[in-house]
């Protein structure tokens, strides 16, 4: 890493810019690239180095549920081969298409389908967000709802909002009559 750049300048304070130093890490924050690009003249065109298929795109950080959080260093070419993939797996996206999002934005998947989003020029809707509750009904019938105002044409979750749904839906299942459990 050569250069670290922090959303806001609360963020600074989190950094050790003496280690960054050291290290010989520069560091800016959104703010000050937003100043530094309205000084730059127009007449002057900026050089710029494109990546190459090895250079990281990403670092992805797992919370560690399952075991120590570590980040996983996610190239260009794992990104292009995400969103070529699509074809592969049978997926035609069009401008109509909605994806609902629901799954956190740092996740790889979430990445690809936003960056999917953007060269495909389908949109994006995102549910309220949160992390699941410990109530699964709840939980489950917020994204129901978002599912119903968004009408998306794309939707990709976790086995554990899949298992929620279930669980929720036999719940109420197990609350009805034998016919309507029957005919179910």
């Amino acid at each position: 890493m050569r250069t670290l750049i922090t959303v806001d300048d609360e963020s600074i304070a989190q950094v050790d810019l003496d280690a960054m130093k050291e290290l010989g890490i520069t560091q800016y924050s959104y703010t000050k690239l937003l100043t530094m690009g309205s000084m730059l003249s127009s007449s002057a065109p900026l050089s710029m180095n494109l990546p190459k298929k090895d250079n990281v795109y990403l670092i992805s950080y797992a919370s560690g549920t399952t075991s120590d959080p570590k980040g996983a260093m996610l190239t260009h070419h794992n990104i292009l081969s995400g969103l070529a993939n699509c074809d592969f797996f049978g997926y035609t996206y069009h401008v109509s298409d909605v994806y609902l999002s629901q799954i956190p934005l740092s996740h790889v998947y979430e990445q690809i389908m936003l960056t999917d989003a953007i060269v495909f020029g389908f949109k994006v809707a995102f549910t309220r967000r949160g992390l699941p509750s410990d109530d699964q009904a709840q939980y489950v019938k917020m994204v129901m709802e978002d599912i119903q105002v968004a009408q998306p044409t794309i939707f990709g979750s976790f086995p554990l909002f899949y298992n929620k749904l279930y669980r929720n839906v036999m719940n109420r299942m197990a609350q009805e009559s034998k016919p309507v459990r029957d005919g179910f």
